[in-house]
């Protein structure tokens, strides 16, 4: 690796801004050109000159000397700051002071940034005051979030502007946070969130936004509904519309409101009823008006005719009670008819006339009693109501929103992405709207969205033109666009809050679907391990509800460490599975080797396993836990027992059971997961919350140390437990509660680490912490809010999570773009800044492997996260059997030291004769066989593999083989060089001196010649 590449990894280490400016008039030698980099190149800071290094930091001092991070880095041993050399310390200041005042926008950097860095010394010199304002962790965000402000341009007045230009500037500043200004309800109200319900967009809800028929219909509701004053109507309009966004809701009721109109109306009651019966109408008028329904009549003839059809019923009913009970005087008479016929009958015909003028009369009196009876009714029915006309509602639907073709086109991008907060849909729904009205440019120059750009020019003109009807306030003529400020955001929010995010909000949303219990299947199909040279972790969160009865492939060598979300925590601290009918066959309660297989698929391929546990806590409010802590302190305390419990408990399935005993002792038996991911909703922001949220943090942190510690106590392969948080953009940039960026510095002590030389994985494991950042598009600009709010250190723990479509991100066409100058994917910059600036990146929901579209994102994560990786046979396949691969090493070893001991030192061929079954064993081929494989295994493992340790048990024995294999050769080859007696000529020796018999007998006196005549030599 060159020195410049290596400074490169530090410069990142550190966290330093991303437009980083030059620290010399000319490009040093040795400097390697880097447009990427706001200074230009990389720079080997021992090419500066002494002079120059002493004027930088001379300048730097003059400018940061009461920022308290410059006190403490400047105390440190050998005054880094003070000490005429450029070394880390120095460069990370001089790119703080590039990005406070951006001269990133600089044609030449190299020349320009020690001048203005001496005109800032300058002005701090003459305004002390006014410059650790310029230079605090306020003013960077907010001159993030106001590239324009009041008609100053923020950008180009710190890049190159007066002295007085800047006084205007902080005039200007301090006039817009003093009043802090109002902040969105939407955004900080903590009103009770359903935490197991989905915001997205389905093919049915575009459907349903084309024609917004539950919305008139909520109006037609109110027709004809009667309302004794605005007050109740107001009432009841909120009751009817509670679903609604509170800024929809006004909308609606204020027009309402205004074209109520007073008018009559007629209802019977049962108390009018009472009132009556009391009055004393008849019961069979009673009965009858009983049976009227409690109907408003909005006209008096309506009301009248139903009135009037009761009290017909009623007197008909009299009248055939009276008929069938005639008077007694009329029995047994015949009838007559007429009197002349029977002069007798002259007095009953008389008689008879005089009944029928009582009838008559009778009639008469019954037709005004009912008529007063009629008139009683309408009187005690009869009250004074506000209406709504069908005409004043037909009115009020036609604002109603309508989602015209080319709106519905643009948004249809978003379709299918499922968001945890409905916020972020409304968010990205915005984003979108900002960039087909074409009022400003949302991203970094010379990017774009490649959703707007494929649309033909006629149909951009189109979308436009739709979108200005919806957004007149929204719209410019301008051809000049400029860089998206507040402003621009702050007035397509008013308008799409009054105009189309009530709409959204009637289809967004959706519930978690239902747990089904399906084992996870996971697969890795040879991606490969996560390489050791891993710069930037890739956090995939992986949903419940994407589970699958078939396997799903992941890129592990991508995703360093993935999460399960599924879990939550119910009022008794303990842990459940969301949407779960039967809770002890889920993950949480069942630990059998299928249902944990997923774990040890992950963990195969060297990526950690979270598990990500969420809890809503609206019902705690700030003013309970000041009352009284006990009850957030006891479902906390419960919280905290059941995350050991679940991260302590042990994989079952044969593999995990055996390791200790098959790598002998270099891993521990696998435990339930590799950390938790705490991701609390609205949780209280007192300082008695805080507190004991702190305090459960803690401890909890501490208690899976010692867990971690216990379990690997024996083993060289050491895993940590990490405790993660995930949290919403808007906590993390508040001022107060838990969950803000300088209470979580605190909370995880990242002081500590500023003064260590180590990169941003190396602080994760020294924390065992991370922090996953749900960002709000754009993201590009809540990046920078969150990059101006951070140091270098907590980016190195910030994960951004962001939730996009990644299909057809073709690298060959962003090189081709980057080479020719012309804009490119803004998705490709986007991960860029992630991986350059921030500690990883998560992604929501983790991208399967072959997934259609995936390979562009994939390939990038993979070659960008981590850099140095290199292809091999190792990294691409082995890996995935390491386990397997020490365990048959181990084994092998054994048996090659058992055969050593057996035929070079129990049955040394020096002393005796192997016996006939293990003779084979002496042979020069098997003793190959036996000794060099497991001897060649180990060497390789050592060189390819980073979790196999020198220091352990199998080295031992390896180097044990070693040491009595070449003992044993060794008295081999000395008992080869030892002088042995030659069979042969001893037994030849021992004929020649036995004595021998002659044919002739010497006589007395001859010499026997004793001397061997044989040639021996022969």
């Amino acid at each position: 690796m060159t020195f410049a590449t290596s400074l490169r990894s530090l410069v990142l280490l550190l966290g330093f801004f991303l437009p980083l400016c030059a620290a010399a008039q000319n490009l040093p030698e040795g400097a390697t050109a880097n447009k990427d980099k706001c200074l230009g190149y990389e720079l080997p800071y021992k090419k500066y000159s002494r002079a120059q290094v002493n004027r930088i930091q001379a300048d730097l001092f003059q400018i940061y000397q009461e920022d308290p991070e410059w006190k403490v880095a400047a105390s440190q041993r050998g005054q880094p700051l003070n000490d005429s050399y450029m070394g880390p310390i120095t460069w990370s200041w001089m790119q703080r002071f590039c990005g406070h005042f951006t001269l990133a926008q600089a044609a030449d950097i190299v020349s320009e940034f020690p001048v203005r860095l001496t005109a800032i010394a300058g002005f701090a010199q003459q305004h002390p005051t006014e410059v650790t304002q310029l230079v605090s962790r306020e003013f960077a965000v907010w001159s993030v979030n106001h590239h324009t402000a009041c008609t100053l341009n923020t950008q180009d007045i710190l890049y190159r502007g007066s002295d007085a230009q800047l006084l205007q500037l902080l005039r200007c500043y301090q006039d817009s946070v003093n009043p802090p200004p109002t902040i969105e309800p939407s955004r900080t109200t903590a009103t009770k969130v359903d935490p197991h319900r989905l915001y997205v967009l389905r093919e049915e809800d575009f459907v349903a936004l084309e024609k917004p028929e539950a919305l008139v219909e909520w109006v037609k509701k109110l027709i004809d509904k009667p309302f004794a004053d605005e007050a109740s109507a107001a009432l009841a309009i909120n009751d009817l519309l509670k679903d609604q966004t509170e800024e929809w809701r006004n909308q609606i009721r204020e027009q309402i409101i205004a074209k109520l109109t007073p008018q009559n109306t007629y209802q019977l009651t049962d108390g009018i009823l009472e009132s009556l019966f009391k009055s004393g109408i008849g019961d069979a008028l009673f009965v009858e008006l009983k049976a009227v329904p409690q109907t408003v009549y909005t006209t008096e003839e309506s009301f009248k005719t139903v009135i009037r059809a009761a009290i017909e019923k009623a007197s008909a009913a009299e009248i055939s009670a009276t008929a069938t009970n005639p008077t007694p005087s009329g029995e047994g008479q015949a009838p007559v008819n007429s009197a002349v016929d029977n002069p007798a009958n002259i007095k009953s015909s008389a008689s008879q006339s005089s009944a029928s003028q009582s009838n008559t009369i009778q009639t008469n009196t019954s037709i005004q009693k009912n008529q007063a009876n009629l008139l009683l009714i309408v009187l005690a029915s009869k009250q004074q109501s506000l209406l709504l006309t069908e005409e004043s509602a037909q009115s009020i639907i036609s604002t109603i929103p309508h989602f015209p073709p080319r709106l519905i086109q643009l948004l249809r991008v978003l379709k299918d992405i499922e968001y945890p907060e409905g916020e972020l849909l409304h968010y990205a729904v915005q984003n979108k709207l900002i960039k087909g009205l074409l009022i400003c440019k949302v991203d970094k120059p010379n990017t774009l969205d490649i959703n707007i750009d494929r649309l033909s020019p006629t149909e951009k003109e189109e979308l436009r033109t739709e979108l200005a009807t919806i957004f007149p306030s929204s719209v410019t003529e301008s051809t000049d666009l400029p860089i998206c400020n507040e402003t621009h955001y702050q007035n397509i929010q008013r308008e799409y809050n009054q105009s189309l995010r009530g709409a959204i909000e009637q289809v967004y949303s959706e519930p978690m679907p239902e747990y089904n219990a399906l084992n996870i299947q996971w697969s890795g199909d040879a991606c490969g391990c996560v390489p050791k040279e891993i710069a930037t972790t890739a956090y995939g969160i992986y949903p419940y509800w994407h589970t699958k009865e078939t396997p799903q492939k992941f890129d592990f060598s991508t995703f360093s460490r993935v999460a399960y979300f599924g879990l939550s925590v119910n009022n008794n601290g303990h842990l459940v599975q969301i949407n779960a009918k039967n809770q002890a066959q889920t993950l949480v309660h069942s630990h059998t080797e299928s249902n944990k297989a997923f774990i040890s698929t992950a963990r195969r391929y060297g990526s950690k396993v979270d598990w990500i546990i969420e809890k809503d806590w609206s019902e705690y409010s700030n003013e309970a836990i000041d009352s009284s802590t006990a009850p957030l302190e006891a479902v906390l305390n419960n919280l905290k027992l059941n995350i050991v419990t679940l991260l302590a408990t042990p994989l079952t399935d044969v593999e995990s059971v055996l390791r200790p005993y098959l790598s002998l002792g270099i891993a521990a038996q696998p435990t339930n997961g590799d950390g938790v991911t705490l991701y609390f909703k609205n949780f209280p922001t007192s300082d008695a919350a805080k507190k004991i949220f702190e305090s459960f943090f803690n401890n909890l942190k501490q208690e899976l140390k010692v867990l971690a510690e216990k379990r690997d106590s024996f083993h060289q392969n050491k895993n940590r437990i990490y405790v993660n948080l995930l949290i919403k953009q808007d906590e993390f940039t508040a001022d107060e509660g838990v969950f803000t960026s300088i209470n979580i510095d605190q909370l995880l002590n990242t002081q500590q680490l500023v003064d260590r030389n180590l990169s941003q994985i190396e602080m994760q494991d020294e924390v065992q912490s991370v922090v996953v950042l749900m960002l709000e598009e754009p993201y590009y600009s809540a990046l920078d809010e969150i990059y101006a709010l951070t140091s270098g250190t907590s980016r190195s723990l910030i994960m951004p999570m962001m939730i996009a479509n990644y299909a057809d991100m073709n690298k060959r066409e962003q090189r081709d773009a980057m080479r020719k100058g012309m804009a490119s994917d803004e998705r490709f910059k986007k991960l860029a800044y992630i991986h350059e600036s921030f500690g990883g990146g998560a992604f929501w929901p983790i991208t399967t492997w072959d997934k259609p579209g995936y390979e562009g994102f994939n390939d990038y994560v993979a070659t960008h996260f981590a850099p140095g990786y290199s292809e091999s046979g190792w990294n691409e396949k082995l890996c995935a059997y390491r386990w397997q691969l020490i365990s048959i090493m181990n084994i092998w070893l054994i048996v090659a030291i058992i055969f050593v001991l057996i035929v070079f030192y129990i049955y040394p061929q020096k002393c005796k004769k192997l016996p006939p079954y293990i003779d084979w064993l002496s042979k020069p081929a098997t003793v190959v066989i036996l000794l060099l494989p497991p001897i060649a295994l180990w060497d390789y493992l050592l060189l390819v593999d980073k979790q196999f340790p020198f220091f352990s048990l199998p080295s031992l024995l390896c180097l044990s083989l070693i040491g009595l294999a070449v003992w044993a050769g060794i008295d081999s080859i000395k008992e080869l060089k030892k002088v042995k007696p030659n069979r042969n000529l001893l037994q030849y020796q021992k004929a020649i001196a036995s004595p021998t018999r002659t044919t002739a007998t010497p006589g007395k006196g001859d010499e026997i010649d004793d001397t061997d005549t044989s040639d021996t030599s022969k």
